[in-house]
């Protein structure tokens, strides 16, 4: 059961719900379940897999900030060159360079697709809704 299941179970009278109460009983089957104790370990392995990767991408921002082979470069920063793949700064060479290069065009061109979806979204939406009207009410009113 997730958090929000248990919350269910823990609705007092007057409508409210008791956090604690929920929080407890979550605990206890992550405790006493060997399946959800294996998704719990998986959860904060990738939770501390992107704060790690967050991490190297700010030390990498500062680094690209720098002069091309300035004496002041970070060799030990990890730099991706893949999905699941990262180097060594100071171990980058023409084909990294070309993988990291490759990698980075194709998350941009792809946001930009996305950004550019969404924007063509909202200025096709928004003209078609009365002032003050949500985009529900504005569907309930479609013949």
């Amino acid at each position: 059961m997730t958090f929000e299941e248990h919350l269910e179970n823990h609705r007092n009278p007057d409508g409210t719900y008791d956090l604690d109460g929920a929080e407890e009983d979550r605990r206890y089957e992550i405790e006493t379940t060997s399946e959800e104790l294996t998704k719990l370990a998986a959860k904060a392995a990738k939770q501390e897999r992107k704060a790690w990767q967050d991490r190297e991408t700010s030390r990498g921002r500062k680094q690209y900030l720098q002069s091309a082979l300035s004496p002041e470069l970070e060799m030990d920063i990890k730099v991706p060159i893949g999905e699941s793949t990262v180097v060594p700064y100071g171990d980058m060479n023409h084909d990294r360079i070309k993988l990291r290069k490759d990698l980075r065009t194709k998350s941009h061109l792809d946001e930009i697709r996305a950004f550019e979806a969404e924007m063509t979204h909202w200025f096709q939406t928004e003209p078609l809704l009365s002032p003050g009207e949500t985009i529900a009410e504005a569907i309930g009113r479609q013949p």
